[in-house]
């Protein structure tokens, strides 16, 4: 009966332990559904979704899209198409590159950004220009550029001059101008031409007789046809002809006609395409030299066998100056109307007067403010007889050869 007793005892704590187990299990795992629990009661995950940007309109390949062409719809995220933008100011401003049509997702693929097209970051050099300025590049020579001396952010006057002549403002020809005789028809000498009648003279190429087609025709040319003027003599009192000994000699004029320009480099400006061709030469070259090139006959020599030529370092030929948009065009017409600029450096102290008025420096100028006089006419002169100026030679002018190996 005891031991009976003892199992009744022991099944009652059993019952009451799994009770209690039971009732704390599912306040310990929520989210765990207990057996027998209603579906109803379990709440519904809500999906997540993205907006995302769609043509409200159809649109044209190449035409611009703006804020009237699209609109936003929000799409689960697990059909977001890739390249998708959320916000139409992202799309706003670039152009299609198909034919699109209402309700078609805008992604990266199917529009253009203008400036995708371009260098994303640009010239270097157009970072030091300052706004409302321009670079332009004028060519230069050893005497021309102060030696040599400018560079990048020097500044320097530029001075331009000028060979002046007059021109006949019709003809916009070098005076003076040629005269010529008219001869009207009739029974006299005249070239010999079409529809004349007559006997040709072979020495001279003239005709007597008539022409019936010949209305007038011009007889003149050759020095002798210049236009003079005509002068008395102040001793015969007789007038003479005057004729021009040779043509128009021109006169010239210098002026400074930039001042206190910098200047934005000098040479030519290494490009990213030419740093790489020298890094993968393994042997940068210095500005204004030319790669080696193999002497003839090397082209085809054998493995092993080492050419060794030195780059030829070259002077540099243009200058590249920051100047306003209208000094540029200024620049560009006297570089193609024949005159010649020289450049002035300088000093890199601070100037109060970087504008300096400057009177053009003609003939007359010289001679009336350096007090020049003209030479008299003597009874003498130098021996050999000079008639132009001659430059020293420049030893270092002279071109070097190639050094070849």
């Amino acid at each position: 009966m005891r031991r009976g007793r003892i199992f009744i005892l022991l099944g009652i704590l059993l019952i009451v332990v799994l009770a209690a187990v039971a009732l704390i299990l599912p306040r310990i795992s929520p989210g765990k559904q207990p057996p027998g629990t209603s579906p109803e009661n379990v709440p519904t995950p809500v999906p997540q979704t993205r907006s995302v940007v769609v043509l409200a309109q159809p649109v044209a390949r190449g035409d611009e899209i703006d804020e009237n062409h699209v609109t936003t719809i929000e799409v689960p995220l697990d059909l977001v198409p890739d390249g998708s933008f959320e916000k139409p100011e992202e799309v706003v401003d670039r152009r299609a590159r198909l034919d699109l049509g209402a309700g078609q997702y805008l992604t990266k693929d199917l529009i253009l950004n203008p400036d995708d097209i371009l260098k994303p970051q640009g010239s270097d050099w157009a970072l030091v220009i300052d706004p409302g300025k321009v670079a332009f590049s004028i060519p230069i020579s050893r005497l021309a550029a102060v030696s040599y001396a400018p560079q990048a952010g020097d500044h320097v006057d530029v001075i331009v001059t000028l060979l002046m002549v007059d021109l006949d403002t019709d003809f916009q020809t070098l005076l003076p101008n040629q005269t010529a005789g008219v001869v009207s028809p009739g029974n006299v000498e005249f070239q010999a031409q079409a529809g004349a009648a007559g006997e040709v003279d072979s020495s001279t190429g003239l005709i007597k007789g008539e022409t019936a087609n010949l209305a007038a025709q011009v007889v003149g040319g050759g020095k002798s046809s210049l236009l003079g003027r005509t002068e008395i003599d102040p001793v015969l009192g007789q007038p003479f002809y005057v004729l021009p000994s040779e043509t128009q000699r021109p006169r010239i004029v210098s002026q400074a006609i930039l001042q206190n320009v910098t200047v934005l480099g000098v040479g030519t400006f290494e490009r990213e395409e030419d740093a790489q061709a020298q890094n993968q030469a393994g042997t940068p070259l210095e500005p204004g030299a030319e790669p080696p090139q193999q002497p003839a006959g090397q082209a085809g020599a054998e493995a092993g066998q080492e050419t060794a030529s030195q780059p030829v370092t070259r002077p540099p030929d243009v200058i590249t100056l920051i100047v306003s948009p209208q000094d540029a065009i200024t620049l560009n017409f006297l570089l193609y109307s024949g005159a010649e600029m020289t450049l002035a450096l300088r000093s890199a102290q601070p100037d109060n007067n970087e504008i300096v008025p400057t009177q053009p420096v003609t003939l007359q100028y010289l001679m009336d403010t350096y007090n020049i006089p003209m030479p008299a006419k003597l009874p003498y002169g130098v021996e050999p007889r000079i008639d132009e100026l001659q430059a020293p030679e420049l030893p270092n002018d002279t071109p070097l050869p190639t050094p070849v190996q």
